[in-house]
């Protein structure tokens, strides 16, 4: 079980007790109610950088990651069931240009499909191993698709909006070019 969270009144009190010398990291562990390990890990960050940082926010990610944006991965892993997490976040970055985490996306994956994806990763692997000994691999697939579907979107005479627009978005397009 994780321990409890730096609350930002301590985070600025932990910081100006590490700058007096004479405190030892047991007596601030003692008066904050901190493990002595905390208070070790957050005064070797304080030599280091010079401040106690504030915790890393990861909720953005998750909200990156639209319905319309699982959607289009989905039908993507639909066709290709063997594909590892670090193949479906280059697909949505390249497609999208989302930046998510492995974890962000296998989250995710879990609430979609239940516990487990269908196929173990080892069968994965294995079917990974084949399609490079065949000379293709995903990243190449998923770039020329990108490279495929800008080609296209050039070639039309009205570009075609984004699929993720809204339908009032659509509307307006032709006349946001007008302007």
């Amino acid at each position: 079980m994780p321990g409890k969270h730096i609350t930002e009144d301590h985070r600025v009190i932990l910081g100006k007790l590490l700058q007096l010398p004479q405190l030892k990291n047991r007596e601030i562990a003692w008066v904050l109610d901190y493990d002595l390990r905390t208070i070790q890990r957050k005064r070797k960050e304080f030599v280091d950088t010079g401040e106690v940082k504030k915790k890393r926010d990861v909720s953005m990610n998750a909200e990156k990651l639209k319905s319309h944006h699982l959607e289009k991965l989905l039908a993507w892993h639909r066709d290709h069931p063997d594909a590892l997490l670090q193949d479906m976040v280059f697909f949505l970055e390249k497609h999208f240009d989302l930046k998510l985490s492995n974890a962000t996306l296998s989250r995710r994956l879990k609430q979609v499909y239940g516990t487990h994806m269908k196929t173990g990763r080892s069968a994965r692997l294995r079917a990974r191993k084949r399609r490079e000994e065949d000379g293709c691999t995903y990243a190449m697939e998923i770039e020329a698709s990108v490279l495929e579907n800008n080609n296209n979107n050039n070639n039309n005479n009205s570009p075609a909006p984004p699929a993720d627009m809204y339908h009032d978005q659509r509307q307006l397009a032709p006349i946001r070019e007008l302007l």
